[in-house]
């Protein structure tokens, strides 16, 4: 579950950098520090959901070497 919620953090945090860097790019009235924001928090929280499975792959990985 817990993945499942970072996940959909991501995603939305991506799909508000998409909507407010477009509308900067259509010529409205957006701040272009906050399109700045929104752009760094999308790419912290992909950065980190990157780690997370990362660090999955590499439990799994040390798991499927470990003898019984």
């Amino acid at each position: 579950q817990m993945l499942g919620d970072g996940l959909s953090k991501v995603d939305s945090g991506l799909q508000v950098a998409d909507v407010q860097l477009r509308a900067l790019a259509a010529g409205k009235d957006v701040a272009v520090h906050d399109v700045m924001i929104s752009m760094e928090q999308a790419r912290t929280h992909l950065m980190f959901m990157v780690e997370v499975r990362n660090r999955v792959v590499e439990a799994y990985q040390e798991l499927m070497r470990m003898q019984l």
